[in-house]
């Protein structure tokens, strides 16, 4: 896989936005989505926050493990549309067995409305 990605920060009726182009299987796609008010470069930076996710790629069950509780997960695939959603989240896995493969993104929000995105891919 080729990829290339590109991450930038805009400014849009005072949303700030996440906006990813990159190159897979030859073809190039992108991302946007809108991530909130009060960030830096388009991505939240969160203090002594570890979020990981794994494993990646990915099967059938993927894991997240965080030090803050999470109050929604989305899952985007690679041209922006939802895929997954669930609101009041308390558990730390997701079945993404039935996603095609690919390049999907998820977007965590915890109980003071702080966002992060990050990155896996589906076998």
């Amino acid at each position: 896989m080729t990829k290339t990605t590109v991450l930038s920060r805009s400014l849009l009726k005072s949303k700030h936005f996440i906006s990813l182009k990159y190159k897979y299987e030859n073809s190039w796609t992108g991302y946007n989505e809108n991530i909130g008010d009060e960030c830096i470069l388009g991505i939240v930076e969160l203090e002594n926050v570890e979020i990981n996710v794994f494993p990646n790629p990915v099967k059938d069950n993927l894991y997240i493990s965080s030090n803050y509780k999470l109050k929604s997960v989305h899952i985007f695939n690679a041209m922006g549309q939802k895929v997954f959603f669930e609101e009041n989240y308390n558990t730390n896995e997701i079945n993404v067995s039935s996603l095609s493969k690919g390049v999907y993104f998820l977007k965590l929000t915890d109980m003071e409305d702080r966002k992060t995105i990050k990155r896996f891919i589906t076998e």
